[in-house]
């Protein structure tokens, strides 16, 4: 999994409010949804002020203003109730975008007088949208809006754009409504800039833990991995940051299922191939920030750095398939390997044994489960 900025957010807000992982990514998207309608309440406001000033009819501000509590309530019940996960933008920013370029071009339409500010406000959503969104949703975005307002620019009915003639409030509410558009976008390029800051400090961190792991690269003779001495202190440093800086990490154990049967039937050295095949596929899946120990006998521990819960145990559940399935009539004909796996995610609460006690728990229910099978903490 790469690790994604809105995931540390998710995990700093899971952590305050106490939700469960689904509940908190719900919660999350409802939160930007609502930045997005706090936008719309500014817009709304200015526009009733230019009512008042007699520069656009009151109903026109009714309309905006329901189109944008539009937006609010229906995306927020999307995200809260619906199941977006599965989808290639879980947050709909494309569709997010769209809907709120399209009620620009109503608001113009039906205000052409303030057309120019709803061509500004139109910069705001392409500058949020563009933190997040695909090149080629964000190019469709564009020409909606292109051929949008060029078409209400042309209308014959509107020939002239702007106020002619305006009075000082109006003066004073254009000067107001350009310094709030201008205000958003500023604050939308802070927020850019968090991120990549926030990505920086990730991405140092996740540099250090690989260095640490070079570092302490102690293997295990027979198979390769980290030996027990050397994952141990790489374990309590991911305990140390995730406390600091709330970077996510699992802990995972993983044994294999009636090994003792197998060096009974075929022998120790066919064992002995058994364990070093083992690490094998574990390394096949592992990401270059991950590290596999062998934690002793034919269990071994992986820490998976900058993994949540739900992105861990796929990545072990993918580990335990790539065993079972693989082919290990080379080491002796009709020997069957699988693994039962148990995985914890780090809390930030978590010490050493407790961390490694809760993966330890999920394999044994994994191994009482029927084995081959991975059990979450």
């Amino acid at each position: 999994m790469q690790i994604g900025l809105d995931e540390i957010w998710l995990e700093k807000l899971q952590r305050r409010t106490g939700l469960d992982r689904d509940k908190s990514r719900r919660l999350y998207r409802v939160i930007l949804v609502g930045a997005i309608g706090l936008s719309y309440l500014i817009d709304t406001i200015m526009y009733g002020l230019f009512a008042l000033a007699g520069t656009i009819e009151g109903w026109v501000v009714g309309v905006y203003g329901a189109v944008g509590l539009g937006h609010l309530v229906l995306f927020s019940l999307i995200h809260w109730f619906a199941d977006v996960e599965r989808r290639p933008d879980p947050q709909l920013v494309a569709w997010q975008m769209g809907y709120a370029v399209l009620a620009q071009i109503l608001g113009a339409a039906l205000a052409p007088q303030l057309a120019p500010l709803f061509i500004g406000t139109v910069s705001i959503v392409f500058a949020f949208g563009s933190l997040r969104i695909e090149l080629r949703a964000a190019l469709l975005s564009w020409l909606v809006a292109f051929i949008g307002f060029g078409i209400i620019l042309m209308v014959p009915a509107h020939p002239a754009l702007g106020i002619v003639n305006p009075s000082r409030l109006e003066l004073l509410l254009l000067t107001v409504s350009f310094a709030l558009i201008a205000l958003r976008t500023t604050m939308l390029g802070y927020y850019g800039s968090a991120m990549r800051m926030r990505l920086y400090k990730v991405n140092w961190a996740l540099g250090q833990a690989k260095n640490d792991a070079e570092q302490l690269a102690a293997s295990d003779p027979l198979t390769g991995a980290l030996s027990r001495r050397a994952i141990v202190p790489l374990i309590e440093k991911s305990l140390k940051r995730n406390a600091r800086g709330g970077i996510p990490s699992c802990v995972a154990m993983i044994d294999l299922d009636w090994f003792k049967s197998i060096n009974d039937r075929f022998g120790h050295m066919a064992g002995d191939k058994v364990l070093r095949r083992v690490v094998d596929c574990i390394r096949q899946c592992l990401r270059t920030s991950d590290v596999v120990g062998r934690y002793g006998g034919e269990e071994f521990v992986l820490l998976l750095q900058g993994a949540d819960e739900l992105s861990g145990a796929r990545l072990v559940e993918r580990v335990r398939g790539t065993v079972s399935s693989a082919d290990w009539s080379e080491i002796a004909p009709g020997l069957k390997v699988s693994v039962s796996c148990g995985i914890a995610s780090i809390r930030i609460t978590d010490t050493l044994d407790s961390v490694l006690t809760r993966a330890d728990q999920a394999l044994y229910e994994a191994k009482r489960g029927g084995r081959d099978q991975l059990r979450v903490a």
